[in-house]
């Protein structure tokens, strides 16, 4: 009984939700020069995308992500992929779920066309939680779930430079959610913008099952001084269901507004951004919420001091999530302050330190009518040591502390080892904590379950965050042409929240019916694998991706963890932008898996483009035609299994949506 309570966690509150309406996440050289927040102004719009593909084929990257601090992506002290701008636009993808497809180690789930889950090294799940998602280091984690609402999110793909994405362990750095990876989405700033020459862009796309996609920026300022980018954009679909009274409601959409501003200092940069969307969208996997009204928005101040000799950042947000449904209500709001700094101690040590206030108060409808808050506070510091000329060390330690669930330790230690005709080797210990979510901490919800007989489902203030602890190997060979890298990992997890039955209906009725379940920390499971991947160049400019991923994520009694595929295979071709008529091709792979008692099969899809310049280099506009899933491989890549206790809705099959697009800039 442990084990399928533990495995199926939240299904039960779910179950609630859908039963009360139908029965009533070269070493470092000592003179890196950012903080975190650097990463923007690193992402150069002032070259044609093409050089950064060619300088992640050569290995010369620049990364913040996995150290905070600017490096070659063969000096990370963790597993790192990186998804430029080129290659966002040569893929024509319209989704953030599109994009990780590709990432080794990454599981992408769509249950259906408005639904999108992302894990990273097993542990996928509706509303994922185990990694941490970040635009521009703001975490755009929502609490009550910890988990990520992709496609009412204000994001603007065509604004984005590149996506790093960090595997394993980084709450040394990023406290809580850091679990699986990180996934810090980069964008353009004003500024890069502004020197790109281009001062207008857009993009408009229309697409198949009624799907549409326009996004648009103009940049205005004075080159060195001040600039400002206001951009608005629209996504949305009819869904693969249609909005049809048979089939599963799966449509959304999102209209987007955002303004970024940035003004030059004697000492760095004071950068401004907000973000809105007022959307419609249906989150018909595991509760019932049609056409609910999704209002989101954030406000972001960030002062980079990176003109001296130790970098200063300082940033404050405010993240704000309304949803109002038909059976369920949302409000959450959450303020932000980061403070940071890297100090140069000698010429091969340098030290990177820094703290962080939150504070979050929540509303929603399976925990009461009450207001619920949380505070956190941390501190953390990283010694990054130049031992010899081959050789650096990443030794770190975060504390966090909250009013809730206590104090957590995050320790990290990291060398890495650059070896004789461009190979590296890299040796890591990390761990990293989920810290428990609004609706483990806080549920207080009861629905009819038999005549007479509620289900009562209720939080646990005492629950402790779910913790990881990895052990990393990892080997890359920097080539002419490209790179080939090997990353193995063990990860054992401690402290799983589940719940536990602690009241059965009373006779007459039959015995085995849970009438009171509570949310405990009762499981550990374990996950160990590898992940090979290589970069490659083709003839005439083109490149190439191609990576395996091999996973085994197992229950401590032996059992796999749903959603968690053994198999993983991606091959990614593309043709050179600078050419007028340009190709891009993927093919993604996943194993089987399961969600007991229904397995999901194996699965292929296809995504692909073909695109046509007209015009010159100097005012490029493309029109193209893509596709994903295009050989409209109907497979389903999540199971509802509350179907037979909450028949609300099922799970739709993934279809093929065809795309006519245009991109341009003047």
């Amino acid at each position: 009984m442990k084990t399928i309570v533990v495995r199926r966690g939240r299904r039960m509150l779910w179950a609630a939700l859908g039963l009360a309406s139908g029965l009533s996440g070269t070493a470092v050289q000592a003179q890196a020069p950012a903080p975190d927040s650097i990463m923007v102004a690193s992402a150069s719009a002032e070259r044609d995308t093409s050089a950064d593909m060619e300088l992640l084929m050569a290995g010369d990257v620049m990364i913040v992500t996995a150290s905070k601090t600017a490096q070659h992506i063969s000096d990370s002290p963790a597993a790192v992929t990186v998804i430029t701008a080129e290659q966002i636009q040569q893929s024509g993808a319209t989704t953030i779920a599109e994009l990780m497809r590709s990432v080794p180690g990454a599981d992408v789930m769509e249950p259906n066309k408005s639904q999108a889950n992302i894990a990273i090294r097993g542990f996928n799940n509706v509303y994922s939680n185990k990694i941490l998602v970040m635009i521009d280091g703001r975490s755009i984690n929502e609490d009550i779930e910890g988990n990520v609402f992709w496609n009412t999110e204000p994001l603007l793909l065509s604004r984005i430079a590149r996506i790093e994405v960090v595997r394993g362990p980084g709450s040394v750095l990023y406290g809580a959610d850091a679990f699986g990876g990180v996934i810090n989405i980069i964008t353009k700033t004003p500024m890069e913008l502004l020197a790109d020459g281009k001062r207008m862009s857009a993009a408009a796309a229309y697409g198949e099952h009624t799907s549409t996609f326009i996004e648009a920026a103009n940049t205005q300022g004075k080159i060195g001084d001040w600039a400002v980018t206001v951009g608005a954009g629209y996504h949305g679909s009819k869904g693969f269901g249609d909005r049809q009274p048979d089939k599963v409601r799966d449509s959304f959409s999102t209209p987007i507004l955002t303004v970024d501003a940035q003004k030059q200092t004697s000492r760095g940069s004071l950068a401004f951004s907000a973000s809105n969307s007022d959307a419609k969208a249906d989150l018909s996997v595991q509760t019932n919420v049609e056409d609910g009204n999704w209002h989101t928005n954030s406000f972001t101040l960030t002062y980079n001091e990176d003109k001296g000799p130790n970098p200063i950042m300082a940033r404050i947000y405010r993240n704000s999530l309304q949803l109002k449904g038909s059976e369920f209500d949302l409000d959450a709001r959450i303020v932000n302050v980061d403070l940071q700094q890297q100090r140069q101690i000698s010429a091969r040590h340098q030290l990177l330190y820094g703290g962080s206030y939150r504070q979050g108060e929540f509303q929603a409808t399976p925990t009461g009518s009450g207001r619920h808050s949380e505070n956190l506070a941390s501190v953390f510091i990283q010694d990054q040591i130049l031992i010899d000329s081959r050789t650096n060390l990443f030794a770190g330690v975060r504390w966090d502390n909250n009013s809730v669930y206590g104090s957590q330790v995050s320790p990290r230690l990291s060398v890495v080892r650059h070896l004789p005709k461009e190979q590296t080797l890299r040796l890591s210990y990390g761990t990293a904590f989920r810290a428990p979510t609004l609706l483990d901490t806080f549920v207080n919800y009861s629905s009819p379950l038999l005549p007479g007989v509620n289900l009562n489902i209720i939080g646990n203030t005492g629950l402790k965050p779910e913790k990881v602890s990895s052990f990393e190997a990892g080997y890359r060979k920097d080539l002419a042409t490209g790179y080939v890298g090997l990353n193995l990992f063990y990860n054992d997890v401690t402290d799983l929240i589940g719940n536990t039955v602690t009241q059965y209906a009373p006779a007459p009725y039959p015995a085995g019916i849970p009438t009171t379940v509570q949310w405990v920390n009762q499981g550990k499971a374990r996950a160990v694998g590898f992940e090979l991947e290589s970069g490659f160049s083709l003839p005439h400019g083109a490149h190439g991706l191609f990576n395996y991923a091999f996973q085994n994520v197992t229950y401590q009694n032996g059992e796999q963890v749903i959603y968690s595929p053994h198999h993983k295979i991606n091959l990614v071709l593309n043709t050179d932008e600078r050419r007028r008529v340009t190709g891009y091709l993927a093919a993604h792979f996943v194993g089987a898996s399961s969600d007991p008692p229904a397995t999901l099969r194996a699965y292929t899809t296809v995504d692909a483009r073909l695109g046509y310049r007209v015009g010159g280099l100097a005012n490029p506009w493309t029109v193209s035609l893509s596709a994903t899933n295009l050989l409209d491989d109907r497979h389903s890549e999540y199971v509802d299994s509350l179907s037979a206790m909450a028949p609300s809705k099922s799970a739709e099959a993934q279809r093929r949506t065809l795309w006519f697009r245009a991109d341009g800039k003047f």
